[in-house]
């Protein structure tokens, strides 16, 4: 009887142990996602963009302009006027 509740009152500590583990990486994991999260966003805050509104200068383009160019949403954001 000694040994089994020895063996229990262990088990329960390795369980305990085990949860606290899990927790800290659980912690971890989430700092380590909401760090890229605010990242991302930090960067797409700071580009530079311009809206192109005449589609025929995306088909003249060249595969290596188009690479640079990236589709997203403006909607709610000012546009940055380019003046020349």
């Amino acid at each position: 009887m000694k040994q089994r509740a020895e063996r229990a009152a262990v088990m329960a500590m390795q369980r305990a142990a085990d949860e606290t583990i899990r927790e800290e990486k659980r912690a971890e994991r989430e700092a380590r996602l909401a760090k890229e999260e605010k990242k991302k966003a930090d960067i797409e805050r700071g580009q530079q963009y311009q809206i192109i509104t005449n589609t025929a200068k995306i088909k003249k383009m060249s595969k290596k302009q188009l690479r640079t160019i990236k589709k997203a949403d403006t909607s709610g954001v000012k546009p940055k006027v380019y003046k020349s």
